[in-house]
């Protein structure tokens, strides 16, 4: 398009100044055209001839390297999809959503919940609600660098047998829920469970001054765990333990009679892996 604009402003330049010079054949004063003077324009219609010449090597040059720019383009489009980032493809075109290895589960038995569609690094909270929408315990889990999360969920030893659902809750509000109901069978732990990260399990929600907190979990095997539960009034009381070789941890807190009423933090740390979670002391 701007080759096109060049070449009909020069020839519309051009068209100009040959009518100057028909004009100057015969002026207005009548001169007649035998004894007008004839001025030579070769010199100026070289010149445009030239700066035409130049113009357009212009042109061509700058759709050359716009040529040359747009490949360089396109090969490094093809090898980023040739590279795959990894060959790790993270579909959020699709809402979050979860799944559970099963439909029934034991007693105390062991819950793994996949989620889908989701972006790396993302904290997810999962909790355990049962079928009266009573909020029954929480755990915290995140994606790894590509999205994925599998987490192990373990269903705490005083939930009796009936129906109750998973819901989980990403950092930006989303949430997906799954249904699933727990048998009379009983099994004391999981098998060699393939652990990822830290899990973090309280055994109730609410407690009353007094109380003994049970917090048990995974981790990773033969590694130490510290608990720290911070008061509403900022007092902080520690517990340490170890990962079993199955890797499995538990902490035992005793609240003392007259605990603080409000809101409580648990934080557990297991090596490089720390979670928090929050309960509620009432009288």
């Amino acid at each position: 398009m701007a080759k096109e604009a060049a070449i009909l402003g020069v020839s519309i330049l051009t068209l100009f100044v040959a009518g100057f010079a028909a004009y100057s054949i015969y002026d207005s004063n009548g001169v007649s055209s035998a004894e007008a003077v004839v001025k030579d324009y070769t010199g100026e219609f070289e010149s445009i001839q030239t700066a035409l010449g130049e113009v357009n090597q212009k042109l061509e040059d700058l759709e050359s390297d716009t040529i040359k720019e747009l490949q360089k383009i396109k090969v490094e489009i093809e090898e980023v999809k040739a590279k795959g980032f990894g060959n790790e493809v993270i579909d959020t075109s699709s809402p979050f959503s979860i799944s559970l290895d099963k439909t029934t589960y034991p007693k105390s038995g062991v819950i793994t919940v996949f989620a889908h569609n989701i972006l790396p690094q993302k904290v997810m909270t999962i909790q355990l609600i049962s079928n009266f929408d009573e909020l029954i315990t929480t755990v915290t889990a995140r994606s790894d660098s590509t999205g994925k999360l599998d987490h192990i969920f373990q269903i705490p030893s005083f939930v009796p047998a009936g129906d109750y659902k998973i819901k989980a809750t990403t950092s930006d509000g989303s949430s997906s829920l799954m249904f699933f109901k727990i048998s009379n069978d009983i099994i004391s732990k999981p098998t060699n469970p393939s652990v990822q990260g830290l899990s973090v399990i309280l055994d109730n929600s609410v407690y009353n001054p007094g109380d003994m907190i049970k917090v048990t979990g995974f981790g990773e095997k033969s590694t130490s765990i510290t608990a720290q539960i911070t008061s509403p009034n900022n007092k902080v009381s520690t517990a340490h333990s170890s990962t079993s070789s199955d890797s499995t941890y538990t902490l035992i807190f005793i609240l003392d009679k007259d605990a603080k009423v409000g809101n409580w933090k648990l934080k557990v740390t297991n090596g490089d892996h720390e979670e928090t979670l929050s309960f509620t002391v009432k009288n």
